[in-house]
């Protein structure tokens, strides 16, 4: 599966395929520990049956209007536990929603469509008794947004998306012509041998997460990990699920049109290629093809596109990666809470 670095954690956090492991057969597994993850965030984690899928969440509390935090790709409810609860002290009512097939959630045999995912977050708001909420989404999330504010305009309040407003199927387009390049080390057996020799190994694979590596990142791996009866690291769900998802999200332009919430559309400056100390000239000849003829070029065409097409939309640029509310949290917080108070309706930029 040939994922772009913006498709979240997906392209470079998930093992590399071993044997045996494209499609996770019924070996006995354990967790890796989830349940002693709360320990350290405020708040409270719990599943609700929701469009017929258990799904897992987390409560940060508060007062306020609903916020409803939807992670990207690859990563779970677990990746907001740092940033759920600042959002929750600015006076907001903060849940995060694993969606299905990720972390502790179920993983049913279908439902991996934009429109069973966005069914799954109404469902999930009805069980909390949220009529509406306002709905932030990290990375693929954004599809997901979108979807939600085009069938269900009823349930938005308004639209965040946090470096998640792209066309997906223009990014497969672009990535077909100029494949992103490979830059981190390969996954060996020795890097399964446990969850910690694991999160080692993402430390070295991942330098856009090594920039703020931080309790909340292991919390999400730790989730998502399951090891066999011989103590072998895997990831918990077949990663077909996540292909599922890519190629409905890749079917066509977002429905920018159909938005009728006021949005804000952040987008990170700094791309997630970042070449590795001591890299080659074939690697960086690889970065600065990629970045002028592929990443540049599809950023610039998302953004056009989502101004033109969201009526009452904004647009602002933070100078981080692609998970802006790890790496540039002070930042980000500050857009999202000024947006989300903002009386007036945003005019078009």
């Amino acid at each position: 599966m040939r994922l772009h670095p913006l498709l979240a954690v997906t392209a470079l956090a998930l093992p590399n395929a071993l044997p045996g492991q494209s499609a996770p057969s019924a070996v006995p597994v354990v967790a890796a520990g989830p349940s002693s993850l709360l320990a350290g965030v405020p708040g409270a984690s719990r599943f609700v049956t929701a469009n017929g899928a258990r799904l897992h969440y987390l409560d940060f509390g508060g007062r306020g209007e609903p916020v409803v935090l939807l992670a990207g790709l690859g990563n779970t409810a677990w990746i907001w536990s740092e940033f759920g609860p600042r959002l929750a002290r600015e006076g907001f009512r903060v849940v995060a929603l694993t969606r299905r097939a990720h972390g502790e959630s179920a993983a049913p045999a279908s439902g991996y469509t934009l429109d069973a995912l966005a069914a799954d977050v109404i469902a999930f708001m009805d069980s909390l008794g949220f009529r509406q909420a306002h709905l932030v989404g990290h990375s693929l999330a954004g599809a997901e947004l979108t979807r939600i504010a085009a069938r269900h305009p009823s349930r938005v309040r308004r639209l965040v998306y946090v470096d998640a407003a792209y066309d997906r199927a223009l990014q497969q387009r672009y990535d077909a012509a100029v494949p992103p390049p490979e830059l981190g080390p390969e996954m060996t057996p020795a890097d399964r041998r446990s969850v910690d020799a694991y999160l080692a190994y993402q430390r070295r694979a991942r330098l856009d997460l090594a920039r703020r590596w931080s309790a909340a990142v292991e919390r999400d791996f730790r989730a998502s990990l399951v090891a066999d009866s011989l103590g072998r690291v895997r990831w918990r769900h077949p990663f077909a699920r996540y292909g599922e998802m890519i190629a409905d999200a890749s079917r066509g332009a977002p429905e920018y049109a159909m938005v009728r919430a006021p949005a804000l559309a952040l987008y990170a400056t700094v791309s997630q290629a970042i070449l590795p100390a001591g890299a080659s000239a074939e690697q960086r000849a690889a970065v600065a093809r990629f970045e002028r003829e592929n990443n540049a070029r599809w950023i610039a065409e998302s953004v056009a596109q989502f101004r033109s097409g969201v009526r009452t939309g904004r647009v602002e640029r933070i100078d981080g990666v692609h998970h802006l509310f790890l790496d540039r949290p002070e930042e980000t917080l500050r857009a999202i809470v000024r947006f989300l108070r903002d009386s007036v309706p945003p005019s078009r930029p």
